[in-house]
Protein backbone atom coordinates (compact mmCIF):
# COMPACT_ATOMS: atom_id res chain seq x y z
CA UNK A 1 0.00 0.00 0.00
CA UNK A 2 1.62 3.23 -1.17
CA UNK A 3 -0.83 5.59 0.53
CA UNK A 4 -3.58 7.66 -1.09
CA UNK A 5 -5.23 4.47 -2.38
CA UNK A 6 -2.29 3.49 -4.59
CA UNK A 7 -0.85 0.00 -4.41
CA UNK A 8 2.38 -1.54 -5.59
CA UNK A 9 4.95 -4.01 -4.50
CA UNK A 10 8.60 -4.64 -4.16
CA UNK A 11 11.19 -5.64 -1.64
CA UNK A 12 13.24 -3.68 0.87
CA UNK A 13 16.05 -4.22 3.35
CA UNK A 14 16.16 -2.88 6.90
CA UNK A 15 19.51 -1.09 7.24
CA UNK A 16 18.98 0.50 10.66
CA UNK A 17 16.78 -0.24 13.67
CA UNK A 18 17.68 1.63 16.86
CA UNK A 19 15.95 3.96 19.27
CA UNK A 20 12.44 3.37 17.96
CA UNK A 21 13.19 4.14 14.33
CA UNK A 22 13.92 1.80 11.49
CA UNK A 23 15.10 2.54 7.96
CA UNK A 24 14.23 0.36 4.99
CA UNK A 25 16.33 0.72 1.82
CA UNK A 26 14.57 0.02 -1.48
CA UNK A 27 14.39 1.28 -5.07
CA UNK A 28 12.86 4.67 -5.82
CA UNK A 29 10.69 3.06 -8.51
CA UNK A 30 9.19 0.77 -5.84
CA UNK A 31 7.79 3.68 -3.80
CA UNK A 32 7.15 5.94 -6.80
CA UNK A 33 5.77 9.33 -5.73
CA UNK A 34 4.25 8.04 -2.50
CA UNK A 35 4.88 9.94 0.72
CA UNK A 36 3.49 7.16 2.92
CA UNK A 37 3.33 3.40 2.56
CA UNK A 38 2.71 0.19 4.46
CA UNK A 39 5.72 -2.05 5.09
CA UNK A 40 4.86 -5.74 5.51
CA UNK A 41 7.43 -8.11 7.01
CA UNK A 42 7.84 -11.87 6.33
CA UNK A 43 5.92 -12.66 9.54
CA UNK A 44 2.88 -10.87 8.06
CA UNK A 45 3.01 -7.88 10.42
CA UNK A 46 2.64 -4.48 8.79
CA UNK A 47 3.79 -1.04 9.89
CA UNK A 48 3.12 2.45 8.54
CA UNK A 49 6.08 3.96 6.73
CA UNK A 50 7.08 7.36 5.42
CA UNK A 51 9.17 7.75 2.28
CA UNK A 52 11.86 9.97 3.76
CA UNK A 53 14.48 10.13 0.99
CA UNK A 54 14.68 9.18 -2.66
CA UNK A 55 17.03 9.58 -5.59
CA UNK A 56 15.38 8.77 -8.91
CA UNK A 57 18.69 8.92 -10.82
CA UNK A 58 20.31 6.29 -8.60
CA UNK A 59 16.92 4.55 -8.11
CA UNK A 60 17.26 4.44 -4.32
CA UNK A 61 14.79 5.32 -1.57
CA UNK A 62 14.53 5.04 2.20
CA UNK A 63 11.32 4.33 4.06
CA UNK A 64 11.22 5.43 7.70
CA UNK A 65 9.28 3.28 10.19
CA UNK A 66 8.58 4.86 13.57
CA UNK A 67 7.82 2.09 16.03
CA UNK A 68 9.40 2.37 19.47
CA UNK A 69 8.20 -1.10 20.47
CA UNK A 70 9.92 -3.10 17.75
CA UNK A 71 13.59 -3.53 16.92
CA UNK A 72 13.99 -5.29 13.59
CA UNK A 73 17.02 -7.30 12.54
CA UNK A 74 18.98 -5.28 10.00
CA UNK A 75 21.62 -5.76 7.35
CA UNK A 76 25.09 -4.31 7.62
CA UNK A 77 26.71 -2.67 4.63
CA UNK A 78 29.79 -4.49 3.37
CA UNK A 79 33.19 -2.79 3.44
CA UNK A 80 33.82 -3.69 -0.19
CA UNK A 81 32.25 -5.51 -3.11
CA UNK A 82 33.42 -9.07 -3.73
CA UNK A 83 35.68 -9.61 -6.73
CA UNK A 84 34.44 -10.93 -10.04
CA UNK A 85 33.67 -14.66 -9.76
CA UNK A 86 33.00 -14.57 -6.01
CA UNK A 87 29.69 -15.80 -4.59
CA UNK A 88 26.74 -13.59 -3.74
CA UNK A 89 23.12 -14.07 -2.65
CA UNK A 90 20.08 -12.29 -4.03
CA UNK A 91 16.99 -12.13 -1.81
CA UNK A 92 13.64 -10.85 -3.00
CA UNK A 93 9.90 -11.42 -3.23
CA UNK A 94 9.17 -12.23 -6.89
CA UNK A 95 5.48 -11.67 -7.64
CA UNK A 96 5.04 -10.90 -3.92
CA UNK A 97 5.92 -14.46 -2.88
CA UNK A 98 8.92 -15.30 -0.79
CA UNK A 99 11.40 -14.60 0.40
CA UNK A 100 13.34 -16.34 -2.34
CA UNK A 101 17.11 -16.67 -2.10
CA UNK A 102 19.21 -17.22 -5.20
CA UNK A 103 22.91 -17.93 -5.25
CA UNK A 104 25.11 -16.47 -7.94
CA UNK A 105 28.48 -14.96 -8.67
CA UNK A 106 29.62 -11.42 -9.29
CA UNK A 107 30.01 -10.93 -13.05
CA UNK A 108 30.95 -7.28 -13.54
CA UNK A 109 30.53 -3.66 -12.57
CA UNK A 110 28.93 -1.42 -15.20
CA UNK A 111 28.19 2.26 -15.47
CA UNK A 112 24.52 2.69 -16.45
CA UNK A 113 23.94 6.37 -17.10
CA UNK A 114 24.83 8.15 -13.86
CA UNK A 115 24.70 5.00 -11.74
CA UNK A 116 27.23 2.25 -11.02
CA UNK A 117 25.59 -1.18 -11.26
CA UNK A 118 26.82 -4.51 -9.94
CA UNK A 119 25.98 -7.43 -12.25
CA UNK A 120 25.41 -10.87 -10.75
CA UNK A 121 24.39 -14.23 -12.20
CA UNK A 122 21.03 -14.36 -10.44
CA UNK A 123 17.71 -13.75 -12.20
CA UNK A 124 15.56 -10.75 -11.26
CA UNK A 125 11.78 -10.90 -11.46
CA UNK A 126 8.92 -8.51 -10.82
CA UNK A 127 8.72 -7.92 -7.05
CA UNK A 128 12.47 -8.46 -6.53
CA UNK A 129 13.21 -4.76 -7.04
CA UNK A 130 14.47 -3.09 -3.91
CA UNK A 131 15.68 -6.37 -2.43
CA UNK A 132 19.12 -7.39 -1.30
CA UNK A 133 22.33 -8.59 -2.88
CA UNK A 134 24.56 -9.98 -0.13
CA UNK A 135 28.17 -11.15 0.00
CA UNK A 136 29.13 -14.51 1.57
CA UNK A 137 29.24 -12.86 5.00
CA UNK A 138 25.61 -11.70 4.74
CA UNK A 139 26.53 -8.03 4.25
CA UNK A 140 24.64 -5.85 1.80
CA UNK A 141 26.53 -5.14 -1.44
CA UNK A 142 23.72 -4.06 -3.76
CA UNK A 143 20.03 -3.29 -4.26
CA UNK A 144 18.56 -5.26 -7.19
CA UNK A 145 16.41 -3.31 -9.56
CA UNK A 146 17.99 -3.27 -13.03
CA UNK A 147 16.92 -5.74 -15.64
CA UNK A 148 17.79 -5.82 -19.31
CA UNK A 149 21.26 -7.19 -18.58
CA UNK A 150 20.53 -10.56 -20.12
CA UNK A 151 18.94 -13.82 -19.14
CA UNK A 152 19.51 -14.87 -15.52
CA UNK A 153 21.33 -11.64 -14.70
CA UNK A 154 20.63 -9.25 -11.86
CA UNK A 155 21.63 -5.62 -11.98
CA UNK A 156 21.96 -4.13 -8.50
CA UNK A 157 22.69 -0.58 -7.42
CA UNK A 158 26.35 -0.78 -6.38
CA UNK A 159 27.52 -0.59 -2.76
CA UNK A 160 29.36 2.67 -3.54
CA UNK A 161 26.10 4.30 -4.66
CA UNK A 162 24.29 3.00 -1.56
CA UNK A 163 26.92 4.41 0.80
CA UNK A 164 26.85 7.79 -0.93
CA UNK A 165 23.03 7.88 -0.77
CA UNK A 166 22.88 6.86 2.89
CA UNK A 167 25.54 9.45 3.80
CA UNK A 168 23.95 12.25 1.77
CA UNK A 169 20.57 11.69 3.41
CA UNK A 170 22.02 11.06 6.88
CA UNK A 171 20.29 7.70 7.08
Amino acid sequence: DLGNGATGGGTGTVIHSEGGKSLVLTNAHVVGNATTCTVTFPNGKSYPGRCSARDRVKDLAVVYIDNAKVKFPYALLADKVPARGEHCWHVGYPQGVGPHEREGVIQAEQQRGNCLVLCASTPINGGDSGGSLFDDQGRLIGVPGWDGLGRNMCGAIHLTEIKEFVHAHQC
